[in-house]
């Protein structure tokens, strides 16, 4: 719920300065509420899906951002043995969940072709 108090007050700030530190805020709650849950439970996987849509929208370092992105690749198909049908998959998670993976996925292409501007 923290997280996502943060990412609403980024999407409403008009200061990009708060801006930025609500979606760094916002991730890093989401983070916590990820290590909250087993690696198999499927709060844990969306938490970090939203965790970095956070982190792509503040700017953080392209090493956290990666850090973030293994672990949501590793959470995935241990969530997936468990939690193929539920109530949140149903909502739209996996969409969800895919959409973040291929933006992040655009994004470190564009990082190893240098195309991207990166703060490590």
């Amino acid at each position: 719920m923290i997280g996502y108090y943060h990412a609403q007050m980024a999407q409403y700030s008009t200061d990009l300065v708060e801006r930025m530190f609500s979606f760094v805020n916002g991730a890093k709650a989401y983070m916590e509420a990820a290590g909250r849950y087993p690696e198999d439970d499927e709060l844990h996987a969306w938490y970090l899906s939203y965790a970095i849509d956070c982190m792509r929208n503040a700017g953080v370092s392209i090493r956290d951002f990666n850090m973030a992105l293994i672990d949501l690749r590793e959470a995935v198909p241990k969530m997936m043995k468990m939690w193929t049908v539920s109530a949140l998959q149903q909502g739209g998670r996996d969409e969800k969940i895919q959409a973040n993976l291929d933006s992040a996925d655009n994004i470190m292409k564009r990082v190893a072709e240098g195309t991207y501007p990166v703060s490590l």
